[in-house]
């Protein structure tokens, strides 16, 4: 599903360059270029910022290219295209802002039964004999490319490459607001979460400590 997009998008490309050969086609052979192009940068969108988020990126360039794309697309009977062009591409970055920087709540992390379940899309179930060692920290590792999951201005929720881990992290933590719990499993993975309220996320750590003695 990552490179979904980028797939797609070069073989849109790819259809455009065959019509480019046909004399008369030129019409046709930038609507797909332009389609694939638009395509390629949405799945860099993607591995950045979600499929939601990639998805406002298309929508906006594809309405800027069918407001601006007189050249593109030989349309000559636009009308107040710099008008409509500029209204949605500034709805589209208003969204995004919106989505970036709303403070949603994070699907719940459970412990019972020896057994950590998280919820939601991208949740996980650790069984307690899985974890190799637990311990909290107060700054966030640096993270690298998301493998699925968001990042807003306020969490992260998601797969994540980290700084000097080898192994792909699991993160369900409300940014800016330590402690964060990091544990790491037997597989080398980490999974690093917390709750809202630092108090939650201390009762939880002790909870598990005193389970695992790890």
């Amino acid at each position: 599903m990552k490179l979904l997009f980028l797939f797609i998008g070069l073989l849109c490309c790819a259809t455009g360059l065959l019509f480019r050969r046909n004399a008369g086609q030129k019409i046709k052979s930038n609507i797909w270029l332009a389609l694939g192009i638009v395509l390629i940068i949405a799945n860099i969108f993607y591995l950045w910022l979600g499929f939601i988020r990639a998805s406002i990126v298309i929508i906006i360039m594809i309405n800027t290219l069918y407001y601006k794309g007189e050249k593109w697309f030989n349309s000559n009977d636009m009308e107040n295209d710099n008008l409509k062009a500029g209204f949605g591409v500034i709805a589209g970055i208003l969204l995004l802002m919106f989505l970036s920087f709303s403070g949603k709540n994070l699907p719940s992390v459970t412990l019972n039964n020896d057994v950590i379940k998280m919820e939601g899309r991208y949740g996980r179930i650790i069984n307690i004999t899985d974890i190799q060692s637990t311990d909290t920290i107060n700054i966030i590792p640096r993270l690298g490319i998301r493998r699925g999951g968001s990042a807003t201005n306020s969490s992260f929720i998601g797969n994540f490459e980290m700084e000097n881990e080898k192994m792909m992290a699991k993160l369900c933590v409300y940014r800016d607001n330590p402690p964060y719990i990091k544990i790491r499993m037997n597989d080398n993975s980490l999974f690093i979460l917390n709750f809202k309220e630092p108090e939650e996320t201390v009762e939880f750590y002790d909870r598990l400590r005193n389970i695992t003695n790890k």
